[in-house]
């Protein structure tokens, strides 16, 4: 009597993106609602996105809407996809994050020749601090 041995190799493609992810590179603290995206995968059943301490947001889908705090200075997201019987390559995209924009109030904001002065405030939204100048002649210095 004879036995005979099989073996049966199963090779599963590795998927890839075609095309990296998408959106911006450069951003402000604070800001929200930062789309990035990439390309769905035929039969991809979910999409895995990972992001920075300092970044928040939530999808399952093949974008993101992304929110940055006011502390971060730099960071990247990545994501892959989730296929029935594999995953796919994991795509990354690094992002900077420029602090955010000053916001100037003032008590009185009409200003008349030989009426006085203006006490003007300037609020960065930023933990790290800045210091403001202003100048006759409508010139401003930030430090």
């Amino acid at each position: 009597m004879r036995k005979f041995l099989f073996s049966i190799l199963f090779v599963i493609p590795f998927i890839t993106f075609s095309q990296g992810i998408t959106g911006l590179v450069a951003v402000c603290q604070l800001q929200t609602g930062v789309i990035y995206s990439i390309e769905p995968i035929s039969g991809a059943i979910s999409y895995t996105w990972n992001y920075a301490d300092g970044m928040s947001g939530i999808s399952n889908s093949n974008s993101i809407s992304i929110s940055y705090n006011n502390v971060i200075t730099t960071g990247s997201i990545s994501v892959y996809a989730q296929l029935a019987s594999s995953t796919s390559a994991v795509v990354f995209l690094d992002i900077t994050v420029n602090q955010s924009s000053v916001s100037i109030t003032a008590d009185n904001p009409t200003i008349c020749i030989g009426t006085g002065f203006a006490e003007l405030t300037a609020n960065t939204n930023s933990t790290t601090g800045a210091t403001y100048t202003w100048l006759p002649g409508n010139l401003n210095t930030a430090q």
